[in-house]
């Protein structure tokens, strides 16, 4: 479970990724240490441009939205930072050939082969589309509004009827699959929505 207890934070499936071309090049890496690499603002554009219609492959269950609120330390915005653990997309502090992207979207509940493809698939995405990142966010994202122009959805539902209209994800996953994996989580959205739980018979059982 993505999210086990109430007081704590939850569970994250950190992924890290970074591109090397055939001289072992690290494609991230920054030519100007004042402006990141052309290729990691792609990678960064393409990543930010895809999360939200990708949300139900990071968060594929009712309690994985349990993490998503703010000071949780997981991302509620498709943002990005040098060294900031506030934002979906960090690049950590390292020498210029270890220059990664940490994906701190999912939770440990993802499928970590389907994140993968996902995340692959969104960087290609950029790379293709030539993508730029947005404004790099710094200090605590948690307290500033976003301006970023690509939204992500809030709940579960919105989720799937989101990922379940996304070209990107159908093509991403291949259609059979897409197909297949949409029916299961709608399935599971229905069957939890119509449980009524013991939170439902503490709440209104006896209210009026």
């Amino acid at each position: 479970m993505a999210k086990p207890m109430e007081d704590v934070s939850g569970s994250g499936m950190h992924f890290h990724i970074s591109l090397y071309n055939k001289k072992n090049k690290n494609l991230f890496a920054e030519k100007n240490k004042k402006k990141i690499s052309k290729y990691l603002s792609y990678a960064l554009g393409g990543l930010s441009k895809t999360m939200g219609e990708s949300m139900l492959i990071f968060a594929p269950n009712a309690n994985s939205w349990r993490r998503f609120k703010k000071g949780s330390y997981a991302p509620i915005s498709p943002n990005w930072g040098i060294d900031n653990r506030s934002v979906a997309f960090r690049i950590p502090s390292s020498d210029v050939q270890n220059t990664r992207i940490e994906h701190r979207v999912s939770g440990v509940d993802a499928n970590p082969y389907l994140v993968a493809l996902t995340v692959v698939s969104a960087i290609e995405k950029g790379f293709k589309n030539k993508i730029d990142a947005e404004r790099q966010t710094t200090g605590n994202s948690y307290l500033k509004k976003t301006s970023s122009k690509n939204k992500i959805p809030t709940d579960w539902n919105s989720s799937i009827n989101l990922s379940k209209k996304s070209l990107f994800l159908k093509e991403t996953l291949g259609p059979e699959l897409h197909k297949a994996f949409i029916a299961i989580k709608e399935m599971e959205y229905n069957k939890v929505a119509s449980t009524v739980s013991e939170l439902d018979i503490d709440l209104y059982l006896d209210s009026i």
